[in-house]
């Protein structure tokens, strides 16, 4: 649901986009940006996250997409590697749309999550100021 919801609000936002955006990589990086939590697990974005839980998240993305014939499998982790870094236009794009949509879902739900596990509004701040980037 979320990587769905994700994509459409990026497919909506792209051309307000600051610099013009390849919109295809955008909904390739958002469609596997979680991928490794499948194996895993979801980390709540706000829990202090360890090196270990990287690790495993990372193994988890290269032994999912291992099963995939390997030059398909080297590109879509090359995808996500890219998602991860941060390092394209692409990528800063999809990672903004990636931290803007919880904040909207939590604004139009007087809270939803972060007021149930007491996120203050400067973390959810501090937590996304890489959007402004």
């Amino acid at each position: 649901e979320h990587s769905w919801q994700v994509i459409m609000l990026a497919m909506v936002l792209a051309e307000h986009a600051n610099e013009p955006v390849d919109i295809w990589r955008v909904v390739q990086m958002l469609a596997i940006h979680d991928i490794g939590e499948i194996s895993a697990g979801d980390v709540f974005h706000f829990a202090k996250r360890s090196l270990a839980a990287e690790d495993a998240e990372r193994k988890g993305v290269e032994s999912l997409l291992g099963l995939l014939p390997p030059e398909q499998g080297e590109r879509l982790l090359d995808l996500w590697t890219e998602f991860d870094s941060g390092d394209s236009i692409e990528a800063r794009f999809a990672r903004a749309i990636d931290r803007i949509w919880p904040i909207i879902q939590n604004a139009h739900n007087e809270g939803g999550t972060w007021q149930q596990f007491g996120i203050t509004h400067q973390q959810a701040i501090g937590r996304s100021d890489y959007v402004a980037n």
